[in-house]
């Protein structure tokens, strides 16, 4: 009978356990109703991202879902596994927590990721000081004279999109334009990020692998999604060989780069010499070089040689990034930019190919500035002033990522309301719902441009594709860049039209980030004959 008898206890463990879970998981569903929010019901053991998790319906869906029942709300509740989350649909609270009170909201995230993560030095992960440093010095890595330099090596990598379609126009061949922008943006992000030469073996072995790893770096996408919400089990991910290879990669890659960097004097114009130069600043956290000198010239004179010297070398500035820091900084701009470049470009096609009207003004804006200026070049591509208006209408309509977080640093009282948000509690704001808001953009299923007219680009409560106020998106520029090129080079050479393989309305994939989910088909036509 000793068998039965381990039986039973292994049952009773397993019960117990698993009672252990529930009322854990379970114990915080209460939270809204507590304080008088309006939610959903959650249930165990997802909360509300039960119906995702299954693959059943995008974020972006369930997000405006949510938003749509709560019509006539300020902000609603829900819950991310058993983590409480607030849901902003109001402008000027959105306002105040991207902007006016960012003090109050400067964290995107709880938990940061561990050092040794992959993830520990992007910069929606890191937090306090050494956020604050680090994009202050950053910044500069984006600024106009940056882009300006960088833009003849995003023209060729156009030039390669134009020639890599060329087969398709010929034999009238339909295209997904889910995929056509993906070596393109790689070819992008491996000369302006890695500094890889535009044309040669280096960038075809890094596209190749990157075409090869591109499931693998969509889970490891997912495992930053984990580090919000179960960042004791985010790390259990990287055992699986399939992203493991992927790290692996990646890691080997930048290390190898910035080696060959390190022993050259050589300097290029690339985010990675950025990073690189930023080790040569004499910084500290916390103390400048100024102010280091300052503490040591008002040292007391009583105080002995050797305890200055001790107090000397606890302020001795140090690298500000080591080469771990770097790789995970680079590691991430690959990651995200894998896709978002690929389908904002894919899902800008498809605008243009179902509305000839609004293709014809951009061909012919874009006829005119080469008539102007004989080619497209920084100058040029900044006097297509339709095209930006375009871009933004398609950024507004399918946004890469249909949500941004941030994190209460202390108690705040939400305005107008008897709401107090305690410290760290989650807040969500929802873009691509504000986007489809009727209140925000009369009929905002249609595509008409002429809303952003003489917008350029201008984040707002009600507009953020890119984020807003001191966390937007540090690379928007480039990637408004990126897109701008490829538009440009492909409305010079190509017409587009729908094909009918394409399912009409397109609908989104059921993943935390924007995607179509049969893909969108195209036929592309020579204007050169």
């Amino acid at each position: 009978m000793d068998w039965y008898i381990c039986i039973l206890y292994s049952l009773l463990l397993s019960l117990s356990l698993f009672f252990l879970l529930y009322r854990n998981m379970t114990s915080s569903y209460s939270y809204w109703k507590i304080r008088g929010v309006p939610h959903s019901k959650p249930s165990f053991p997802f909360g509300n991202l039960g119906d995702i998790l299954k693959g059943k319906i995008s974020l972006a869906d369930f997000l405006n879902l949510q938003y749509k029942m709560f019509e006539n709300e300020r902000f609603f509740g829900i819950f991310h596994f058993n983590t409480p989350v607030l849901v902003l649909k109001d402008s000027s609270l959105i306002e105040n927590v991207l902007m006016k009170d960012f003090a109050s909201f400067c964290d995107k995230v709880k938990n940061s990721p561990p050092k040794s993560d992959i993830f520990a030095f992007h910069l929606g992960n890191i937090k306090g000081h050494k956020w604050r440093s680090l994009r202050q010095k950053l910044n500069g890595a984006f600024s106009n004279n940056k882009l300006k330099c960088m833009t003849q090596q995003i023209l060729d990598c156009g030039d390669s999109l134009v020639q890599q379609l060329k087969p398709y126009a010929e034999t009238k061949g339909i295209t997904q334009v889910d995929c056509i922008g993906f070596i393109y943006s790689q070819k992008v992000l491996g000369t302006c990020v890695f500094g890889i030469e535009p044309d040669g073996a280096t960038i075809e072995s890094f596209v190749k692998h990157a075409k090869q790893y591109l499931f693998g770096m969509r889970v490891v996408n997912m495992i930053n999604l984990w580090h919000v919400y179960v960042p004791r089990f985010a790390r259990i991910l990287y055992f699986v060989p399939q992203i493991a290879k992927v790290v692996d990669y990646f890691k080997n890659f930048t290390l190898a780069i910035i080696q060959v960097r390190q022993s050259t004097t050589a300097k290029r114009n690339d985010f990675l010499q950025i990073l690189l130069d930023l080790n040569d600043e004499e910084v500290d956290v916390g103390v400048t070089q100024q102010q280091s000198k300052d503490i040591l010239e008002n040292l007391s004179s009583n105080v002995s040689k050797k305890e200055q010297f001790q107090k000397r070398d606890s302020i001795k500035e140090k690298p500000f990034l080591s080469n771990c820091d770097i790789t995970s900084q680079m590691f991430n701009f690959m990651s995200l930019g894998l896709d978002s470049i690929a389908i904002s470009i894919g899902f800008l096609l498809y605008d243009l190919a179902s509305n000839p009207e609004e293709q014809l003004k951009v061909q012919q804006e874009i006829d005119d500035v080469i008539n102007t200026f004989g080619e497209l070049n920084y100058e040029a591509l900044h006097q297509l002033e339709y095209l930006d208006c375009v871009i933004q209408e398609s950024t507004r309509l399918r946004t890469t990522f249909p949500f941004t977080m941030r994190v209460c640093q202390a108690s705040y009282r939400i305005p107008n309301s008897d709401l107090v948000l305690e410290k760290g509690t989650m807040v969500l704001i929802p873009i691509y719902s504000i986007h489809m808001d009727p209140n925000n953009y009369p009929d905002p299923e249609i595509f008409n441009p002429n809303r952003f007219k003489d917008n350029h680009f201008k984040s707002c409560p009600k507009y953020l594709p890119f984020g807003a106020g001191p966390r937007i998106c540090i690379a928007f520029k480039l990637a408004v860049l990126q897109i701008k090129v490829a538009i440009a080079k492909l409305m010079l050479n190509y017409s587009v039209s729908l094909n009918s393989k394409t399912e009409l309305p397109v609908r989104f994939a059921p993943r935390f980030t924007t995607k179509s989910l049969n893909g969108v088909w195209v036929d592309f036509e020579s204007r050169k004959g």
